[in-house]
């Protein structure tokens, strides 16, 4: 057998290697794509359960695979996808449905060459010291993340990161928190958000409002600004008239301070207003939003 036999012989068998692996990697997107699909399907609990689990230990696999940081899965619409504005990591966050009160959360935190899992403990949530204490990628509390927001604190950049969470059918949460590395590791929670009066600062700010309701939670450009709805107790008619957090049509805020704090202002504007504006997805180009709606 020749030299040039064998180079050929070795160069096919490259090829067919490498359009093997596309015909693989295609395979699994679609399965991915499928199982994401499933998750939110209109079949029974048991089958919802199955496909969030089934989904999520696939796309964990996925992402731990060599390059995939530069992959942009740009057909799993049911995945929240925030990238920091400078590209070095990226935030990737997903509901599941487990009963008709129950729902779960996912997610992971991606360089380019470090995934860090989030690990779910809902608990958190409940916590009376949740606005204070400090957490990691082992101790998440779940949610999905829509917006992400970089700011510069003791000299470091820090992010706040805006995310959506339903408890039960009853109410839904927002939370606004901080992210930031330590030694390159993630850590949620940063006392930045801080009363002017009382100079008590917060790790991180959240409401739990009315699920038939729409509230505001985000930063705004046009008012350089974090912007959310200001809550009154009041008597929901669609759950027994059960007293719950609603809207009033004011708005409260946090303003950046030149020593990277955000200082709170109790009325953003002094005339309520009609209808708030909507916080927008992750993705914006999505067909459905990752909010539900």
């Amino acid at each position: 057998m020749t030299d040039s036999t064998i180079k050929t012989g070795l160069f096919i068998f490259s090829l067919l290697c490498f359009f093997n692996q596309i015909s693989f990697g295609q395979k699994e997107d679609s399965i991915l794509i499928e199982k994401a699909r499933l998750m939110h399907s209109i079949h029974g609990y048991d089958t919802l359960s199955e496909a969030y689990s089934e989904f999520s230990s696939l796309f964990i696999k996925e992402l731990k695979k060599p390059y995939s940081f530069s992959k942009k899965f740009d057909s799993l619409v049911d995945v929240s996808f925030l990238y920091a504005q400078d590209s070095t990591f990226r935030i990737m966050t997903w509901q599941g449905r487990l009963s008709d009160n129950k729902f779960t959360y996912s997610g992971c935190i991606q360089t380019k060459d470090t995934l860090f899992v989030l690990k779910n403990r809902e608990i958190n949530f409940n916590s009376s010291s949740f606005n204070t204490i400090e957490l990691n990628n082992s101790n998440w509390y779940g949610c999905l993340y829509y917006s992400i927001k970089s700011f510069i604190y003791k000299k470091q950049t820090s992010y706040v990161i805006f995310g959506y969470q339903q408890p039960g059918l009853a109410s839904k949460r927002k939370v606004m928190d901080v992210l930031s590395f330590k030694n390159g590791l993630p850590v949620f929670g940063l006392p930045v958000f801080c009363d002017k009066k009382s100079e008590v600062c917060l790790s991180r700010v959240s409401i739990e409002y009315a699920s038939n309701s729409s509230t505001r939670m985000n930063y705004d450009e046009e008012y350089k600004m974090i912007i959310y709805d200001h809550l009154i107790k009041g008597s929901n008619p669609d759950f027994q008239g059960q007293m719950i957090n609603m809207t009033d049509g004011s708005y409260e805020g946090y303003k950046l301070r030149k020593n990277g704090t955000w200082e709170h202002i109790e009325m953003v504007w002094h005339d309520k207003q009609s209808e708030p504006p909507t916080d927008k997805p992750g993705r914006e180009d999505k067909k459905r939003s990752i909010l539900g709606k």
